[in-house]
């Protein structure tokens, strides 16, 4: 489901297939966006991700691990990566995207 809703979005890069629920993408551009974006989720306080770097790409990791997890929160997660995300773009004058802006 996260990485049907990743694909959805031309801004983001699957780095791995999605296995035992755990998720690895980035920004595309420099890595320095995808720092900006993890710090932005993580300052949110609304999802925690955890930094990587695979092949001198830095990654984000996301893990789904609550037993009760429903298809709503990964969407709400998605929702919330869109939303830092489009943050992160007018930040740095690189809006590849149509989303409407929202505070992260």
């Amino acid at each position: 489901i996260f990485a049907k809703s990743l694909k959805t979005d031309d801004r983001f890069e699957i780095i791995v297939n999605v296995v035992f629920g755990l998720g690895c993408f980035h920004l595309k551009g420099d890595n320095i966006l995808t720092e900006k974006l993890l710090s932005s989720l993580n300052d949110s306080g609304q999802i925690h991700v955890v930094p990587s770097m695979l092949n001198e790409v830095f990654i984000i990791r996301i893990v789904v691990c609550a037993k009760d997890a429903l298809e709503y929160d990964m969407h709400i997660a998605f929702q919330i990566i869109q939303t830092c995300a489009d943050g992160i773009m007018i930040e740095d004058n690189k809006d590849l995207s149509s989303t409407p802006i929202k505070q992260c």
